[in-house]
């Protein structure tokens, strides 16, 4: 396959482009490179080929120059702002980032014929509009349905919708660099290891899903897959089928690394109370919290 990724040196992207690569598939990546991890691109071309190109999808004209030099099969949508905390601050940025830049692909995509797409939703995404007051999620919603209705007036286009829950961990197979993404596992972790406190807040009596970057790489590779060869649209949680609260959480990292840890858990997410379980669960993680919780406290204590 030959694969479209956008955010390709963000913390999912650029684990989904070495899986893809390492698979044998061809990847083009394109990033605005905001998220300041260049070494991420750097690292990947130790390894693999990559055709890598700097650009920002905002922009019509170098979007569109650079999938006219390629039969493009299929498209990861990476390319978003993901910071829930930042959406009370500026919420317009999310639905530039998140809605408009989604249009301008979806554009770019017919008029190359360019007929999959897989985008990274969010779990929060099942709680439906009504129940969010949380811009982050209110453009997650609004560009599912926005894939949705591209579907239905264009029968040969098919999708994937993945709705992630907190992913952590570190990728397994080469290193990619040190990334801007958050959870609340690594900030824990931290901690642990006697650095300093990430800046998000997490409500202290609330259940979390987690997933670890390897599964997510791996699910990623068998949903392109499915997609490629059935065309049957996808919309699917993506999480571990157990949830865990934070101070259950901390309570974990302090057993595993032996360390009493200090932490202030303040502000809770307006919508997370709405997510009572996850039942579109297709496909099984091979990490437990557990296991991600032990691979991010090694990858803290080593650099």
């Amino acid at each position: 396959m030959v694969v479209l990724i956008t955010g390709v040196a963000g913390y999912i992207g650029s684990a989904t482009a070495s899986g893809f690569l390492e698979a044998g598939h061809k990847v083009i990546g394109i990033d605005n490179l905001s998220g300041k991890n260049k070494k991420a691109i750097k690292n990947i071309k130790k390894y693999y080929e990559v055709d890598f190109y700097e650009v920002d999808i905002s922009n019509n004209k170098a979007l569109e120059d650079v999938m006219s030099r390629f039969k493009i099969d299929m498209v990861f949508h990476f390319a978003a702002t993901s910071n829930e905390n930042f959406s009370k601050k500026d919420n317009l940025t999310f639905y530039e980032n998140n809605i408009i830049n989604l249009f301008k692909l979806l554009k770019a995509m017919k008029k190359f014929k360019v007929k999959t797409l897989i985008y990274p939703s969010s779990i929060f995404a099942n709680v439906g509009l009504e129940n969010t007051c949380d811009a982050y999620v209110k453009t997650k919603i609004l560009a599912e349905n926005m894939i949705q209705d591209y579907a239905r007036s264009n029968p040969d286009f098919s999708y994937a919708i993945l709705r992630y829950c907190n992913i952590a961990g570190y990728y397994s197979k080469i290193f990619l660099g040190e990334f801007e993404h958050y959870s609340i596992i690594k900030n824990i972790t931290r901690i642990a290891c006697g650095k300093s406190e990430l800046g998000r807040d997490f409500n202290y009596d609330e259940n979390y899903h987690f997933a670890h970057i390897d599964d997510i790489v791996n699910i990623n590779l068998k949903v392109a897959s499915e997609l490629y060869t059935t065309k049957e649209n996808i919309c699917t949680t993506i999480a571990s089928k157990e949830s865990i609260s934070v101070e259950n959480l901390i309570k974990l990292v302090e057993k595993l690394s032996k360390k009493e840890i200090d932490i202030t858990i303040a502000l809770k997410n307006d919508h997370c109370d709405k997510i009572k379980s996850c039942n579109l669960l297709k496909y099984e993680l091979e990490y437990s919290i557990e296991d991600i919780c032990k691979n991010q406290l090694e990858h803290e204590a080593r650099f």
